[in-house]
């Protein structure tokens, strides 16, 4: 795999639908590097106060990487707010001129990628250089610059009144960041839908292995229908990673029997919905499982950005000298 990648960019708005267990899986803005059977997708997503990058590697089920590295080199004026780890499975190294790096002892077989994932207070003001480096069987270096275009997830509520033209394809929700596919046939005209995105203080008291890493409710929906949905996460997970839904109802919080599932940006959650609260989990992997556990995710640790030595302050002055 010595070639550099040939990139797949040209702003690439994927709207593809695949159906996955029942579950419509949309795939949202991202640029896509690829060589061979692998692809290096990367996605941003627009927040209240920040913009939030996701890499992540898809690999073919039997591909075994080692020794991963990813090298992420930043506009010059770009101000890093966090970068994540996923615990257990990837490190952040750190920041060095620029360049934000991270290290992966191995990801086998049947396993996802970890996403490799960072905050900027403001959009990048120019491409991201994406570099991308294992050794197995076979070795790989993938390096390309590239900028992804941005999706919009500004505010935690959205509402939308349906009209004739949103028949077919993915209808955004206000700036909520949530993405709905009407039912086939629609929704009768003038229907408002509401969504509200929920935060952590909302969790579902299940007890388990789970990060709770989405929850929505949705108000609007006439009595019977369905919307396939998707929702932004509260961290990337790897792409194609299944999710439970529980659903809140007058007697408390029950697990639903159809899952959902991540997109292949990392960046939400698509599942079905049919109103009212429902919240999203992912299973968290344990140790030693994590590293051959298909169906775990290593939990999303925030890491305090380490300064870039180019701009640290200059030393003190050496104190005067005595006679």
């Amino acid at each position: 795999m010595g070639q550099r990648s040939s990139l797949v960019l040209a702003a690439l708005l994927v709207l593809s639908l695949v159906l996955v267990s029942g579950v419509g899986l949309l795939d949202g803005r991202a640029a896509v590097l690829e060589e061979d059977n692998l692809s290096v997708t990367v996605s941003g997503l627009r927040l209240p106060d920040s913009v939030r990058y996701a890499v992540l590697l898809n690999k073919p089920p039997e591909q075994l990487f080692r020794d991963l590295r990813v090298e992420i080199g930043l506009p010059a004026e770009a101000e890093l707010v966090e970068a994540l780890e996923a615990a257990d499975l990837t490190e952040f190294l750190g920041l060095q001129d620029h360049v934000l790096s991270w290290a992966a002892p191995a990801f086998g077989p049947d396993n996802n990628v970890a996403p490799f994932a960072f905050t900027l207070r403001e959009a990048a003001s120019a491409p991201l250089d994406i570099r991308v480096r294992w050794t197995g069987n076979p070795p790989g270096d993938i390096h390309e610059s590239v900028q992804p275009p941005l999706s919009t997830a500004t505010s935690l509520t959205g509402e939308r009144t349906l009209g004739e033209q949103d028949s077919a394809g993915p209808v955004p929700i206000g700036d909520s960041g949530v993405l709905a596919v009407l039912p086939v046939g629609g929704l009768p005209e003038g229907t408002v839908l509401r969504v509200r995105r929920l935060g952590p203080d909302a969790n579902p008291p299940v007890e388990g292995d789970l990060w709770w890493c989405a929850e929505v409710e949705i108000d609007g929906l006439p009595a019977g229908t369905s919307l396939d949905v998707l929702v932004p996460l509260r961290s990337p997970l790897p792409a194609a990673q299944e999710l439970v839904l529980f659903a809140q109802g007058q007697s408390g919080w029950e697990e639903l029997s159809i899952k959902g599932h991540t997109t292949s940006d990392g960046q939400y959650a698509a599942f079905s919905h049919s109103g009212g609260v429902v919240a999203v989990g992912a299973v968290l992997c344990r140790p030693p499982l994590c590293g051959n556990d298909p169906r775990g995710v290593g939990r999303p640790v925030v890491v305090a950005p380490r300064p870039n030595p180019t701009s640290a302050p200059p030393p003190p002055p050496p104190p005067p000298r005595t006679r």
